[in-house]
């Protein structure tokens, strides 16, 4: 936070027969927050993912809006971030899109798929954390977890998902996209 003091002069003329003239000096202290900044680590897996991004300055909570963009060769979605006092600051990144999780959700040992509500995700036995990450079918970020893996198998719950065809990542050592059908 930044703290600029600004030193105001006031000057008071006073009636009593003559003019006399005092001067006060009133010190305002204004507490200005750090510009507001925004970095990627590293492009995210999906609209929405936010894992990739730190921002810092302005008055948090933070807000991410995300856009569709062909200005910034290369990329495809414009990042901007808001903050608790409307600034913004935005940046361009390149978003796994739909088509291409189609491309390598090529993994097929997830059970039972299709499936109604809980389906069995496998997990490598080395890792010891992996993080899970639901997209829907329009490559929306539905659900982000980094969990302790204790078995072969991850259970995760579809139930409060609609019918639809659903991309799970595991990341971990190595990242693998699984295709789910929810009936």
């Amino acid at each position: 936070m930044k703290k600029n003091l600004f030193i105001l002069f006031c000057v008071m003329f006073v009636a009593c027969g003559m003019f006399a003239q005092e001067s006060t000096t009133v010190r305002i202290t204004v507490n200005q927050a750090d510009a507001l900044e925004l970095d990627a680590s590293g492009e995210p897996a999906a609209v929405g993912d936010t894992g990739k991004f730190e921002v810092q300055g302005g008055t948090s909570p933070y807000q991410f809006e995300w856009e569709e963009s062909n200005e910034e060769e290369g990329k495809n979605h414009k990042v901007t971030v808001r903050d608790a006092s409307n600034c913004t600051v935005s940046i361009y990144v390149n978003v796994l899109n739909f088509s291409s999780l189609e491309e390598i959700a090529i993994e097929s040992n997830a059970y039972p798929n299709p499936t109604s509500d809980i389906v069995h995700i496998p997990v490598t036995s080395s890792d010891k954390k992996v993080t899970l990450l639901l997209i829907n079918s329009n490559g929306l970020v539905l659900y982000k977890n980094t969990v302790d893996v204790a078995g072969e198998y991850y259970p995760l719950s579809l139930n409060s998902c609609p019918t639809g065809r659903y991309f799970i990542q595991v990341v971990g050592n190595q990242t693998k996209t699984y295709s789910v059908i929810k009936k």
